[in-house]
């Protein structure tokens, strides 16, 4: 201890007063004896804080993605409704001779489904003219 006391001014005495910490962040006193509770309570909001922007920053991702798929999903679905009426006009357009002949004769009792089997009503529109 003696030679702590021989280094100069800063070796502490018993006589001297700790010297009071200034919070970098808020600017008030740290080590205080009243003031500990409060910092405890300032770092546990400020860490809550962090807490809750970081849930409402993955609940808005979440959020986001949920809606991408969602649209990803409608595009292909009329990606494929748009493929399924080309197919439906192409067939249409080479079943357009046969199809003539069948409402000329009249001899035909035309079903109406298309090949699948299911209920056509493109097919039923134009053959019900």
């Amino acid at each position: 201890w003696l030679a702590m006391s021989k280094v100069g001014p800063t070796a502490p005495t018993k006589d001297d007063e700790p010297e009071v910490e200034i919070d970098p962040v808020t600017g008030e006193p740290m080590n205080q004896p009243g003031v500990r509770v409060d910092m405890d309570k300032q770092k546990k909001a400020k860490r809550q804080l962090l807490i809750d922007q970081v849930r409402q920053q993955r609940e808005a991702m979440v959020e986001q993605q949920a809606y991408h798929m969602e649209q990803s999903q409608k595009h292909h679905e009329s990606k494929a409704h748009r493929e399924k009426k080309r197919a439906q006009n192409q067939a249409s357009v080479k079943l357009e001779v046969p199809r003539l002949n069948v409402v000329v004769l009249g001899a035909y009792d035309v079903p109406k489904m298309d090949f699948i089997g299911k209920a056509d009503p493109f097919v039923t529109m134009e053959i019900g003219k």
